[in-house]
């Protein structure tokens, strides 16, 4: 019995034992033992509106059992972490069975989306498998605040934000002051968030903007303490 024991690199053993029978009188025989190519996993990150590729997005992979999948070529530090490429894409060579790839940390001005930031798939021998992760782009709220009737901005005065729930924005209660531009700015809040904003003291007009990264792309509308749904248009 001839027993293969590790296959090289990149490759997998497709039998690992071999029966053999030699024969009497100086009997001769030729034993042929195939290893197939390992597969190719391939992971795909872009924008969701514009396709655009995502470089420097984290990725974790490991096997069903847990384990870390390393990379040869040395490209992956010790807790199993990979990062996209100016393409937007991870490939990992030499690699088979069932894998389990997390996307750890995206961008700044972007959102992991929760139903696909865990995927699994089977990597089969001289097989090439593509996951695809998309990240949506955050959205900025502006909020501005003027005399009643002026286009003067007023300093300092303080709004409570909260979302459709009724929980806070942010990490100081919900409580936001304008600046000495009458101005709040809220970076990184999710597409589809409902908002409402309340200022002191009631009687107050204020101009509000769910406002896009590209400031040209933004949209104003005049507002007394009133919801409304943040939409992505993507960062500049």
């Amino acid at each position: 019995m001839l027993n293969e024991i590790k296959a090289p690199t990149g490759y997998v053993m497709d039998t690992a034992s071999t029966n053999v029978v030699i024969g009497q009188g100086g009997d001769t025989q030729t034993v042929v033992i195939k290893n197939s190519k390992a597969g190719t996993l391939v992971i795909d990150k872009r924008d969701s509106l514009t396709g655009k590729p995502l470089a420097g997005v984290t990725f974790r992979v490991t096997t069903s059992t847990g384990e870390y999948v390393p990379d040869a070529s040395g490209h992956i530090s010790s807790n199993g972490l990979y990062f996209t490429d100016k393409n937007g894409k991870i490939t990992i060579n030499g690699v088979v069975g069932t894998l389990v790839v997390t996307e750890v940390k995206t961008l700044p001005g972007y959102s992991i989306d929760e139903a696909t930031r865990t995927q699994t798939v089977d990597v089969r021998p001289n097989d090439t498998q593509t996951l695809h992760f998309t990240n949506t782009p955050s959205t900025t709220l502006v909020i501005e605040k003027y005399i009643e009737g002026t286009t003067t901005p007023l300093k300092g005065v303080t709004f409570l934000v909260t979302d459709s729930s009724g929980a806070v924005v942010g990490q100081s209660n919900g409580e936001f002051i304008t600046d000495e531009n009458g101005r709040i700015v809220i970076d990184g809040l999710e597409p589809g968030t409902t908002v409402t904003a309340k200022g002191k003291p009631r009687r107050w007009r204020a101009t509000s903007s769910i406002r896009p990264r590209n400031p040209s792309r933004s949209r104003r509308a005049r507002y007394r303490p009133s919801a409304f749904t943040t939409r992505s248009r993507g960062p500049s």
